[in-house]
């Protein structure tokens, strides 16, 4: 029996990778559906008892993929997303956020005269 820290199980999808995303919190809720129970405190690092087996491991393995499949079918992530573009995206809803209604504010007090 391998150690969990020498045990490397198969990716059977190699498409399915890191990907940048500004929902990446919901994935948890995918986990949840999936039968798996992050903590909801600190960082939400998979950490694992030592005691694991091979087919418990492929268990945790086989819910990641399906929670990772069903985000993506589910739209969460979106081909072409850079850290610089999700960072633009939500700057300008901000922007967008605060100067938007100081603007319709100020033409619906003008209407008002």
């Amino acid at each position: 029996m391998h150690s969990p820290s020498t045990t490397r199980l198969p990716n059977p999808n190699p498409n399915l990778r890191y990907r940048p995303g500004r929902f990446h919190w919901l994935f948890q809720y995918y986990l949840r559906d999936e039968g798996l129970a992050l903590s909801w405190v600190g960082t939400g690092r998979c950490l694992f008892s030592l005691d694991f087996a091979a087919a418990e491991y492929l268990v945790v393995q086989t819910a990641v993929l399906n929670a990772a499949r069903r985000m993506a079918d589910d739209g969460w992530w979106w081909d072409g997303a850079t850290a610089k573009r999700i960072q633009f995206l939500i700057v300008k809803e901000l922007l967008m956020g605060m100067l938007l209604p100081r603007f319709l504010a100020t033409k619906v007090d003008t209407k008002a005269r």
